[in-house]
């Protein structure tokens, strides 16, 4: 199974992203603002990360 990083998955575009990718079979990851979606959300494959990037930097 693939791997995917989706940023901003929980908002109005990566909805739709990630609900498509996990039909397909991929399994994804995403950063979401505080506060958590909604549990039905997060009951898929889908693995959550709360957080805000403020530097590109800290991701290396």
């Amino acid at each position: 199974m693939e791997k995917i990083f989706v940023l901003g998955g929980t908002g109005f575009l990566g909805y739709y992203t990630v609900k498509e990718l996990l039909k397909r079979g991929y399994q994804v990851e995403t950063v979401a603002l505080p506060p958590m979606p909604e549990e039905a959300y997060c009951r898929q494959k889908l693995n959550v990360h709360l957080g805000i990037l403020v530097r590109c930097q800290m991701m290396k």
